[in-house]
Formats: C-alpha cells, structure tokens, sequence
C-alpha cells in the first residue's frame, strides 16, 4: 500500500483488527477492506479493485503429524485452525457446515501456531502462504525458537485472488479505477515483485 501511496500521491491509514469486525466496518462504509475475495454475495455489496495479491493458503502442522492432503475428504474429522469469521470459500464453507472437519477459531496466526504447538488443534491455516508463517514466527520469540518444530503440507489449501474493496455507497470507482492503474505498472515494472521478496524471507 505504501507504493500505491507514493504512485497516487495520497496517504491511506492502515488499521488491524480481527477479520469478522473489519468486514463489518467495510460494510458500513467506514473504510476499503484490504484482502477481500469475491463470492456471489459480496459483490453485490462491494465494488473491487483489481488483483491486489494471490493468498496462498497454507496448512502448517507440527513435524512428525504430517498427513496426505490433496482433497477436502483429506481433513475429514481434523480439528482445524482458523481466524475468527475467516473463509476459505464456499467448497470450504459447505465441508465445515456438513461437519467434515473442526474449525477452531482464533484471534490471529500467532494464536493459532501457539494452539498447534501445545496439541489444540491438528493444522493450522497460514496466509497468504510463507511470507505470513514467516512474518507470524517473527512476531513471537517463542514461535520463533520453535520454527524447526513446524512443517507446511506440500500442497497449498488453496490459492485466492484477493482484492481491496469498498462499499457500492461510498461510490470509490474513480479511485479504484487510478488504483488499478498503479498495479499494473508495478507488476509490468518488476516493484511490486521486489518489494513482495522482501518479505519472502525469515532470517
């Protein structure tokens, strides 16, 4: 976002909060809503910018309780975990209400590692992908001591557009349309990719 700032001369003010209050907010017009995916239903609430990022979604287990995944059938009966009012779809969403697996939310990622450490929950989902594990380990010293103690599944959960969105009533298609812009000369450029490996690192 600090790119998009410099490119369009203009300062956003970033706030964190749990995703099913941020949602809410962005509902109400109080503001965009960074990392937005799309379902039928959103869109009839929001409108979208372009791609901002690919969310991979990742499953981290502790090493020594790796288990096959390459279906939703694979998580049958695991206890997983997952942010409070997060999503990964609707194929998701269906599974968790048929009662295939245990969704055990949480405050965050660094909640979530601490809960797969001491045996709470059998996986829990990362994203978007490495950078987020490697970002959520930094954020903790006793993650982060702990880091060879953790093991990614091969395959990704999943890999999501994710988009910034406003609210239709606060009617942000001249700037969406100026922000779109921006992400498509630091893709053809190359910034956007250097700035994203910055990330892409523990040490």
């Amino acid at each position: 976002m600090k790119y998009a700032e410099k490119k369009l001369d203009c300062r956003f003010t970033i706030k964190l909060y749990p995703w099913a209050r941020a949602y809410l907010l962005a509902t109400q017009g109080k503001g965009g809503l960074i990392g937005l995916s799309k379902t039928s239903e959103r869109l009839k609430i929001f409108d979208y910018s372009d791609v901002v990022y690919y969310d991979e979604v990742i499953l981290v287990v502790v090493k020594g309780k790796e288990f096959p995944f390459e279906t939703m059938e694979d998580l049958k009966g695991k206890r997983l975990g997952i942010g409070l009012g997060g999503s990964f779809g609707e194929e998701f969403e269906k599974a968790k209400k048929a009662g295939l697996f245990y969704a055990i939310k949480d405050d965050g990622p660094v909640e979530r590692l601490h809960k797969l450490l001491m045996g709470g929950i059998d996986a829990a989902f990362i994203s978007p992908g490495r950078i987020a594990f490697y970002q959520t380990l930094k954020k903790d010293k006793k993650l982060l001591k702990a880091r060879d103690i953790f093991a990614i599944l091969p395959k990704p959960f999943n890999r999501d557009q994710k988009f910034l969105g406003f609210s239709k009533d606060m009617k942000m298609q001249p700037f969406l349309k100026a922000f779109n812009q921006v992400l498509k000369e630091g893709h053809e450029s190359g910034e956007i990719d250097k700035i994203i490996d910055q990330y892409a690192k523990l040490d």
